[in-house]
């Protein structure tokens, strides 16, 4: 008897994404720990930490969800890699020399469903519907 096949994986790309860099290491404090927004009002406020420029754009976070990539290298972040069961993992491109000062950011807006079976988590958390603390 053989074993029921292994789901392949898809590649999710963002509808659109926001990278750069921030010369205030303080700051990275505000990204959130699960690396995922499900909701607008964190995004804001990360928006407005971060002094990204204006009001956060709008994310229709009953289809979307955003990621938050940030650390010492240059990081853009490229696409998810979502297993057959719906975990998102991210795929991102980071430079070889650490920054100066403060550090780099890769912020993504993914959509919840379009893709066999949708992303389902991300890091642990649930990303299939939104959710609200």
């Amino acid at each position: 008897m053989s074993s029921p096949p292994t789901p392949t994986s898809e590649f999710v790309r963002p509808a659109v994404r926001w990278s750069g860099t921030i010369p205030d290491a303080v700051r990275e404090k505000v990204k959130p720990e699960s690396g995922v927004m499900t909701w607008r009002e964190p995004f804001a406020e990360l928006w407005a930490a971060w002094e990204l420029g204006g009001e956060a754009p709008h994310v229709d976070f009953e289809s979307y969800f955003v990621v938050v990539e940030a650390g010492p290298y240059t990081v853009v972040l490229v696409h998810l890699m979502v297993d057959g069961e719906g975990t998102g993992r991210a795929t991102f491109k980071s430079g070889l020399e650490t920054e100066p000062q403060g550090f780099g950011y890769s912020i993504g807006v993914f959509p919840r469903g379009g893709i066999t079976g949708g992303v389902r988590t991300y890091r642990g958390k649930v990303v299939a519907k939104r959710e609200e603390p």
